[in-house]
């Protein structure tokens, strides 16, 4: 068992070799043997985009068909589709806290967001619970582009990224988050730096 665990050792130390680029590494999901569980490494070399994929994923209000669900939109495969008359959310789990200061987000379908709001909090993962003032509101440019559109928000340290989504282009607001088959992309990305991370410093975040 201890040569599997070196085994996994050696494949991260040779990922990180390989895929170093501007003082940060991203590697992935790895997992080791059943007795100890990697998870997702990374080294942080101070802020940056956290690259949100459906590993980030914690729940959200709901969607339409099986395809059009918010974790393949956050992998750029299909738009998040929710066809209800309601505010619609999203709920991200970081895997460890940040310090959060900017958002980014673009959608170019039928029914794009037109007000936006995002939460950040440290604990809270639940749509039930208290998450405080939002980091930023009324976001209103990301619809009808492929391109990001950044957001400056109220710096703020959290684990759990809230997305709420008052209003669509739709007048029953109906939602379409993305963009559709084959010119899909990824829908939101978190600017930040680990709390308390030293430049440099790999983190191990578990994401199993």
């Amino acid at each position: 068992m201890k040569y599997v665990r070196y085994a996994v050792i050696i494949l991260i130390l040779l990922a990180l070799s390989v895929n170093a680029h501007a003082g940060s590494w991203d590697i992935g999901a790895v997992q080791s043997d059943g007795a100890t569980d990697i998870g997702a490494v990374q080294a942080v070399a101070g802020a940056d985009w956290i690259g949100i994929t459906s590993a980030h994923y914690e729940s959200h209000c709901g969607h339409y068909l099986t395809s059009f669900t918010p974790q393949n939109a956050l992998d750029g495969l299909y738009p998040w589709l929710h066809r209800v008359n309601e505010t619609h959310w999203l709920i991200l789990d970081l895997g460890v806290t940040y310090n959060i200061s900017r958002v980014r987000g673009r959608s170019e379908a039928t029914d794009d967001p037109i007000d936006v709001d995002i939460f950040v909090h440290p604990t809270t993962k639940t749509v039930g619970g208290v998450w405080g003032a939002a980091v930023t509101t009324n976001i209103t440019t990301w619809q009808d582009t492929s391109s990001w559109v950044e957001i400056d928000t109220t710096d703020k340290e959290g684990r759990y990224v809230k997305i709420e989504i008052i209003d669509t282009e739709d007048g029953a607001k109906d939602l379409s988050f993305g963009k559709v088959f084959p010119d899909a992309f990824t829908i939101f990305d978190v600017y930040g730096n680990v709390t308390g991370a030293a430049a440099g410093q790999i983190i191990f975040i578990n994401f199993f």
